[in-house]
């Protein structure tokens, strides 16, 4: 599978997805996801939707 989407539920399917199994390639803007840019973030191209819990 091929997942070119950004901003919630098509990164949300993708992942679902790959946990059952299926092969995704992550393709996106050579500037990154959307959420890479939203603050606060831990480091640079690591958005707050990734902090450990």
């Amino acid at each position: 599978m091929v997942d070119m989407t950004s901003l919630g539920m098509g990164p949300l399917a993708a992942q679902i997805l790959g946990d059952y199994g299926a092969d995704v390639i992550k393709l996106e803007a050579i500037t990154g996801d959307v959420f890479c840019h939203v603050r606060p973030r831990c480091s640079p191209g690591m958005s707050h939707a990734f902090w450990p819990s």
